[in-house]
């Protein structure tokens, strides 16, 4: 299908860090007068170059150099976009939004029941305080300054100041949760999709159930096996299927009072109708 007939395209970055090339990119492009959704790629850029950066900046550059395609394309990515609030002021926000974010942090903290430990302006964002402690599935999320995120972090904000799309931050795992059960998935994939014992069964198996439900969906042989077979190819989808779901108008939006220009995330709705997704 040609280029111009895309409607939008949808890429899921599955970032890790920079010494090992298993980054991932996955390519989902939508063709709305067909009524098709299709992965058209799943790769690992730089595998076989040592500048594992320069390699994801030069898939970028190669895939939005038309500047027709850069308006239809959106980047959703499992690293965190920006800092707490105390960090983030210190690198330019305004105290006005800064003064926003705590007061909204103060606020939610003490209308917890039970509270936890204080929300501190350096280690904490609204969003992920969101996720734990606001949606009803109490996530497990890292903090953006976490041990294993604030690489992840540092990195992402270069290479977003080489990547000409708009990059959106999305939690694999959470947007795979909400995903199951709109699906209705067996609880077994729920669980076992990211373990070494029952990864590929349950990654097979929810493939099957995704394509079952969206017969749209259109995915290559290899790349289906690749997804089965590697847990990073697996997320990086999951974040290019949830953007495309967001583009349908069926993922969450910031709750009443949110801080405005806080960092918001990619988050399936609960409930999504699989009909109206094409």
């Amino acid at each position: 299908m040609k280029t111009r007939e895309i409607g939008y395209r949808t890429y899921g970055l599955e970032l890790t860090g920079p010494r090992v090339p298993r980054s991932t990119v996955a390519v989902l492009d939508y063709y709305p007068k067909s009524k098709r959704l299709i992965l058209t790629d799943l790769v690992a850029p730089g595998i076989e170059t040592e500048d594992l950066d320069q390699a994801l900046i030069a898939y970028f550059d190669a895939h939005l150099g038309e500047r027709a395609l850069i308006k239809k394309s959106r980047i959703a990515t499992n690293a965190p976009l920006g800092f707490p609030p105390f960090l983030a002021k210190k690198m330019g926000t305004s105290r006005n939004t800064y003064n926003e974010e705590v007061e909204w942090m103060e606020s939610t903290w003490t209308k917890l029941k039970p509270q936890p430990r204080r929300f501190l302006d350096y280690v904490h964002r609204p969003v992920e305080i969101y996720l734990r402690h606001l949606c009803p599935e109490r996530f497990a999320f890292a903090d953006a300054i976490g041990s294993n995120q604030a690489l992840l972090t540092s990195r992402i904000l270069k290479l977003k100041e080489n990547i000409k799309s708009k990059m959106h931050e999305c939690s694999p795992r959470a947007s795979f949760y909400r995903i199951c059960k709109s699906l209705r998935a067996r609880t077994f994939i729920l669980k076992s999709y990211s373990s070494l014992s029952d990864g590929l069964e349950a990654r097979k198996d929810f493939m099957q159930l995704l394509q079952k439900r969206m017969p749209e969906l259109f995915i290559f042989e290899e790349s289906m096996e690749n997804l089965i077979l590697h847990l990073h190819a697996f997320h990086a989808f999951t974040m290019a299927l949830s953007l495309h779901i967001d583009n349908m108008g069926y993922c969450e939006r910031p709750p009443p009072h949110f801080p405005k220009k806080s960092g918001w995330m990619i988050l399936p709705r609960q409930h999504i109708d699989w009909d109206k997704l094409l």
